[in-house]
């Protein structure tokens, strides 16, 4: 009888841990779930500032290569002036291969 009683006693607290085990993976397997949730959130949140930033670079140096462009077309043909242009246009040229490795990694 009193072998019995233990038996019953283990058991009843076997099952009573083997229960508590379970709801606690349960638990584990919706805090991971959350986890995942708000890192994708975080990482699509991040990759949408990096191309918000990217945005505004290429914008800025698009119209800064306008600007020059203009410049350079008002330029006479002294000497000191074709030395403007010509850095003008290595500025550009610059700007241009810049942009484009910009315009690369915000579409990454």
């Amino acid at each position: 009888l009193a072998e019995r009683a233990i038996n019953d006693v283990f058991a009843d607290t076997l099952e009573k841990a083997m229960a508590a085990i379970g709801s606690r993976t349960a638990e584990l397997a919706s805090l991971v779930k959350s986890i995942k949730a708000i890192t994708g959130e975080a990482q699509r949140d991040a990759a949408s500032i990096r191309l918000e930033k990217a945005k505004r670079v290429v914008d800025a140096t698009t119209e800064t290569v306008q600007a020059l462009l203009d410049l350079l077309a008002t330029l006479k043909d002294g000497a000191a002036e074709q030395a403007l242009g010509s850095d003008i246009e290595k500025v550009v040229a610059a700007i241009q291969k810049l942009r484009s490795q910009v315009e690369t990694v915000g579409e990454g």
